[in-house]
């Protein structure tokens, strides 16, 4: 019998329980401080909202989340829809996750509201006992659904900071060719990424020294030259589907960012 090499898959991260997990329409009223030893999610579902901790206020938009780190005095407030999910952790999460305000993708949005619906569905208020516990009838398979849906959420923000703003230039970048035929706006663009227009004008401008905007754009033209030099569309049709506003627009854009025209640029890529 061969020998396989057999790779080892460490667990970057591994939740062992879950202790509260529920929604609460803050309405104009602040949560009375809390306090415990393991991590808490602090989501901002719907309209706004503020927390507190240490003293420090945070104001979060729908869409923003906290993350109280352990032993971190804390409490929340204003009118909005907050969900709340608390865990622990085989080992401790790391530190640059802790108290401050994270803003989520769409994805991720959709994803923590599921994982906090599934598991208040699963838990219940038992008297005498702090926290909540598992209901008599709870399935068995949605708990750990939800502790690996869970692992898998906390994975996406634990890489270091460097690497985590690469995986959401990622994100950018895999957003705009998804919507390369689309007339994009900055506004649209953070809204539909789940980021504030200021970090993605920052996440862009680090990674590739411009605009947004001026970036998709630039995206544009790749694509461009892919559909003038592999098939037979010519430069009106290409301008059409990438949604120029006219013949001449596109044609001035391409030759800023390309140096030839782009009637040069197909008759050189056919000969």
């Amino acid at each position: 019998m061969p020998i396989y090499s057999k790779t080892e898959v460490h667990n970057m991260v591994t939740v062992d329980s879950i202790i509260t997990a529920f929604r609460i329409n803050l309405n104009h009223i602040v949560t009375r401080d809390d306090v415990h030893d393991f991590p808490e999610i602090f989501y901002m579902a719907q309209e706004q909202g503020f927390t507190v901790i240490a003293g420090k206020k945070l104001f979060l938009k729908a869409g923003q989340m906290v993350i109280y780190a352990p032993n971190a005095i804390h409490g929340g407030g204003s009118g909005g829809l907050a969900e709340i999910i608390s865990f622990e952790t085989e080992k401790s999460l790391p530190e640059f996750l802790f108290n401050r305000v994270i803003t989520l993708s769409g994805e991720q949005r959709l994803m923590l509201s599921a994982i906090i619906e599934k598991a208040s569905r699963l838990l219940e208020p038992r008297t005498g006992v702090y926290g909540l516990v598992l209901k008599h009838n709870a399935d068995l398979y949605d708990l750990q659904t939800v502790k690996n849906q869970l692992e898998l959420f906390l994975l996406d923000f634990m890489r270091p900071p460097e690497s985590y703003n690469m995986s959401r230039m990622n994100q950018v970048t895999d957003y705009m060719i998804r919507n390369i035929r689309c007339v994009l706006t900055l506004n649209q663009i953070s809204a539909d990424l789940g980021f504030s227009v200021a970090t993605l004008r920052r996440l862009v401008q680090k990674n590739c020294g411009q605009s947004p905007i001026a970036y998709f754009n630039g995206l544009k033209i790749l694509e461009a030259q892919r559909l003038i030099a592999k098939t037979s569309l010519n430069i009106t049709q290409v301008a059409e589907r990438l949604g120029f506003s006219s013949v001449h627009h596109f044609s001035k854009a391409f030759k800023q960012k390309t140096g030839v025209a782009p009637t040069e640029y197909a008759k050189a890529s056919r000969m």
